[in-house]
């Protein structure tokens, strides 16, 4: 039989943070915040605590109604201080059939960077940020040097650098852009958008160059 564990102490005393490190060191257990399909308020995503994410890309709200999409409220996050990063999903929920182009499967997903398939590798990857969001474009290379960021992947038609005060670097060319690199100047963090010829897009979570030293 299982035992049933209490915490218990006075607010602010670290019961969430106790509970968190506990269910991903022993678990591989990792909490996002996910979409929904009504109107958000800032604080409904501002206030929340104690997520490493949040899903900015759920392709079966985006097939049932188009309000899939949620990289504003995650650059709203990210602007006022908060350290979280992106994660894209399909949500298969709307019972449509695989190869119909209306389902809501395997329209979103992410690729994580992990030594091994394990539940506690791949949640600690997810805690380091060591993951990219999809729903077609592959990234095979994201790095900031000094001032610069570089990102390399498949075949684009436009890159979208995304900084603190949101401001907004792109190259655009043909289909057939692999790899584009953007001068930084004082930016809080720098994350990259990937669009494909038919719209798709891969997303680098955020890099807080404060880290860089």
């Amino acid at each position: 039989m299982g035992r049933l564990i209490v915490v218990r102490g006075p607010s602010g005393a670290g019961k969430t943070t106790l509970c968190t490190e506990v269910l991903e060191r022993e678990l591989g257990v990792v909490k996002l915040l996910t979409t929904t399909n009504r109107p958000m308020r800032p604080d409904d995503r501002l206030g929340v605590t104690g997520i490493f994410a949040v899903e900015i890309y759920n392709h079966g709200s985006e097939q049932t109604d188009a309000t899939g999409l949620a990289t504003a409220h995650w650059d709203l996050m990210l602007r006022r201080g908060r350290r979280v990063y992106g994660i894209a999903t399909d949500d298969n929920s709307n019972g449509v059939p695989f190869d119909s182009p209306y389902s809501g499967s395997f329209g979103g997903w992410i690729v994580v960077d992990a030594p091994d398939l394990t539940r506690q590798a791949l949640a600690a990857s997810l805690r380091r940020g060591n993951f990219y969001s999809s729903t077609g474009p592959e990234v095979y290379g994201y790095r900031v040097d000094g001032h610069e960021v570089t990102v390399e992947c498949s075949p684009v038609r436009r890159f979208i650098t995304y900084e603190r005060h949101g401001s907004v670097a792109t190259a655009e060319g043909t289909a057939s852009l692999t790899s584009a690199s953007h001068t930084l100047g004082n930016e809080l963090f720098v994350r990259v958008e990937c669009i494909d010829a038919s719209g798709r897009l891969a997303w680098t979570d955020p890099v807080f160059l404060e880290d860089l030293g």
